[in-house]
């Protein structure tokens, strides 16, 4: 079973993920995340995502529901699920 291994980790759930495009949205402690998937584990849909979510760039990941890890690029904290969909949108035409 994986440990979380960092120090400032925010907790998240995966909520929608776009068919074979990268990004998909999570909801953690400040609201709605755009992220994109980069390798490891690929998250599903009501996945618990584990790491640094609360800072742009590229993270390191925990899916503590299916023992994994992954690396995911922190695209944006959105404020409300249409502007996620707008950054979602304009990434996966």
């Amino acid at each position: 079973m994986l440990m979380t291994k960092f120090v400032c980790a925010e907790t998240g759930v995966v909520v929608e993920k776009f068919g074979s495009c990268d990004h998909f949205i999570a909801d953690g402690p400040k609201g709605l995340y755009v992220l994109e998937w980069l390798g490891g584990h690929d998250p599903i849909e009501r996945e618990t995502i584990v790491g640094n979510l609360n800072d742009y760039g590229i993270k390191m990941v925990q899916y503590p529901n299916s023992d994994s890890e992954g690396r995911i690029w922190v695209a944006d904290l959105s404020e409300s699920y249409e502007s996620a969909l707008r950054i979602i949108r304009k990434h996966c035409q």
